[in-house]
């Protein structure tokens, strides 16, 4: 909405927990082609949540010449007593004359005890420098400090912020022949040369300096249990890495999906790796690169990021393929449920800009998932090209059918002038006819049967790729659209 006077608010810290602040920067932008100079104005500042006012101060705006600028300091204190969740900051200018339009900000605000866990149970962790420890501690956990695996009690561990490159070479084997041994392991954030060296980290995936405002998170109610796809968005900033959610991901290659599950991503077309889980044997290993132990105190989403990751590390609940729990929409994301974390590498990508659940909010959904082959990004804008250029294409997915599924369909659309054909593939072995789509039609396609059992299903999809075509800066791939899938 155009106002003559603008009001904003600019701050890099949204978030607060009860008896903490909300600080930034009021900006006057004086517009009012009929007021040369904007005198004796306020503009009452409020935090409001569900309709109650929580905080306000009435700010005077200092004489302001038409075309100018006012920047006035502002800080509004967040009572004790509140509900965690959405809140905005509410501005209003009075002044007779002028001719201004309310503008407001959204923050996000909870009490201090948000995020506290009160399980009895100790948790092992590993952490020379103490940093992780009272992180964890200001969250609610009771923490057994350990030095050597043989102190590890339990089937859980916690390796701290940048403490890899400390572990000794025996304490890193005995540690792999305790997840081997069904023990899971949680390592928060690291920087990249340490885990570049560390015998922990799978062949395939490498880590690399990224920083992202936003990360987009797979599986919904694990990490992002509590909260909506927007907190993951500019946290609190800390010393050298200002409102980053992370600095530094994973970039990894198609093998990596045999044994590894992506938990979070970042990026165009979310082609880096925030969380990672890589199992081995009967246990597993997280390797978590968001910043959240220097945030844990002060910003109650790094907080309750770090609870979930720990509450995730405790569960008996872990499997490398996606559990669904009924039929998917392709393209949406929570219908999707992880089957595409790396969909630039896994070949299945949407028919549409993609940076996540965390920025469609506002813009709906694409219409479904092209089978493109693995690609890569060809420019800082996000562009794609082909890895291998070939005249079929393949993309792929894991994942766990719903229970008591024994077969799927898939609904596919053809949206050219012409036929396209494709065929399924489960477990790497081809699985029934090639399937030709008529021009311009949208089918349901199947049934193809599913293998008993609780294991994981790889699923591949084999099409025609039209990498030809005339006057295009770089290869078309020409594919069918794939709208969903259908369980019986």
């Amino acid at each position: 909405v155009y106002s003559p006077v603008l009001l904003s608010f600019k701050t890099w810290k949204r978030h607060a927990f009860g008896g903490g602040t909300i600080e930034g920067e009021l900006y006057v932008i004086h517009d009012d082609v009929a007021l040369p100079v904007l005198e004796g104005a306020c503009v009452s500042v409020s935090l409001v949540q569900n309709g109650q006012v929580l905080a306000k101060m009435d700010v005077s705006v200092p004489s302001v010449n038409y075309y100018s600028t006012a920047i006035i300091p502002v800080t509004l204190k967040v009572p004790e007593d509140i509900e965690a969740g959405q809140a905005r900051v509410v501005m209003e200018l009075r002044h007779d004359q002028a001719q201004s339009v309310p503008n407001d900000m959204d923050v996000f605000v909870a009490p201090k005890d948000f995020v506290a866990t009160h399980s009895g149970g100790r948790v092992a962790l590993y952490d020379p420098e103490g940093t992780t420890r009272r992180a964890l501690e200001s969250i609610g956990l009771n923490v057994h400090k350990v030095t050597k695996m043989q102190s590890v009690t339990g089937s859980r561990l916690i390796i701290g912020r940048e403490a890899l490159s400390a572990l000794s070479s025996t304490f890193i084997q005995e540690l792999l022949s305790f997840v081997d041994n069904g023990g899971r392991v949680l390592v928060l954030k690291q920087k990249g040369e340490q885990l570049k060296d560390s015998p922990l980290i799978p062949q395939g995936i490498v880590a690399k300096k990224y920083n992202s405002l936003f990360v987009n998170t797979e599986r919904p109610g694990l990490l992002d249990k509590n909260l909506v796809n927007r907190n993951f968005f500019l946290w609190n900033p800390v010393e050298s890495i200002s409102g980053f959610p992370v600095t530094e991901v994973f970039d990894i290659e198609p093998s990596v999906l045999e044994h590894t599950s992506v938990l979070a991503n970042c990026g165009y077309m979310l082609e880096y790796q925030v969380v990672l889980e890589h199992f081995r044997k009967k246990g597993s290993i997280l390797f978590s690169q968001f910043e959240l132990i220097r945030r844990a105190q002060n910003d109650p989403i790094a907080a309750t990021v770090l609870k979930n990751l720990v509450e995730y590390l405790r569960s008996d609940d872990h499997t490398i393929g996606t559990q669904l729990s009924g039929d998917v929409i392709f393209a949406d994301l929570d219908s999707e449920a992880g089957l595409f974390p790396a969909s630039l590498t896994q070949g299945i990508m949407i028919n549409g800009h993609n940076y996540g659940k965390v920025s469609w909010e506002k813009y709906g959904w694409p219409e479904g998932r092209r089978i493109l082959g693995e690609q890569k990004i060809i420019n800082g804008l996000g562009y794609t090209g082909t890895v291998n250029p070939v005249d079929t294409a393949n993309g792929f997915f894991y994942m766990c059918p719903p229970a008591g599924a024994r077969e799927f369909y898939l609904e596919v659309k053809n949206p050219v002038d012409k036929e396209l054909w494709f065929r399924v593939f489960l477990n790497d072995m081809p699985l029934g006819d090639v399937v030709v789509v008529s021009p311009d039609t949208v089918i349901k396609t199947g049934p193809w049967q599913l293998p008993g059992g609780k294991e994981p299903v790889k699923v591949t999809i084999e099409s025609q790729a039209d990498l030809h075509a005339l006057k295009r800066e770089k290869p078309v791939i020409e594919e069918l659209v794939f709208q969903k899938m259908l369980f019986d």
